[in-house]
């Protein structure tokens, strides 16, 4: 049995519940949208994005991540292209590929995933929609932005105001939580 009680659980209506903190709400919320207006993302959401991302804590406190904001049009298009399914960012007005240095440690995926994590949610937190995009061919996205050799782009984040409501965003369920979370061990 664990030794923490667990007070509340969120479903997956991502509804408001007494109690819930602004922090939590940001993440339950936030849902993924690849369809944006034109409209330029605030200069100030974007600095608290970016802030945000810089903060992101780094395995062994090595601090090797970088962010590229790309507002460019053909550089998007670039940068799409080191994807497989990523044809469509260009269509974000911002674009944030997401660099760590070849030597940040063993798993330096996981530190671009916490940068990554973070402009999401501080972008949803701003009103601004999100998604995060896998880059499969680095030295093409190396070469969209301008980016030398020794860095790896494990993923860009586009940002911008969602072209349709957050209610009509569609979000896949997500498993129940004792399908995901195990106490102690794995279970038999």
């Amino acid at each position: 049995m664990p030794a923490l009680k667990i007070l509340w659980i969120a479903n997956d209506s991502r509804e408001e519940n007494e109690g819930t903190t602004e922090a939590y709400k940001a993440v339950i919320g936030k849902k993924d949208s690849r369809e944006y207006t034109t409209e330029s993302v605030p200069e100030q959401s974007l600095k608290k994005v970016l802030n945000s991302v810089r903060m992101a804590g780094s395995g062994k406190n090595r601090q090797a991540g970088r962010v590229v904001v790309v507002t460019d049009e053909s550089r998007k298009k670039m940068l799409g292209a080191a994807g497989d399914y990523s044809d469509w960012i260009h269509n974000a007005p911002v674009v944030l590929a997401m660099l760590i240095s070849e030597d940040a440690g063993l798993r330096p995926g996981f530190d671009v995933g916490r940068m990554a994590q973070n402009a999401m949610i501080v972008a949803h937190a701003e009103g601004l929609a999100s998604c995060p995009v896998t880059i499969v061919r680095n030295d093409d996205a190396l070469a969209a932005i301008d980016a030398p050799a020794g860095w790896i782009v494990h993923m860009a984040v586009t940002i911008g105001i969602a072209a349709n409501s957050e209610s009509e965003r569609r979000s896949h369920p997500r498993i129940p939580f004792d399908e995901a979370v195990f106490w102690g061990s794995w279970p038999k």
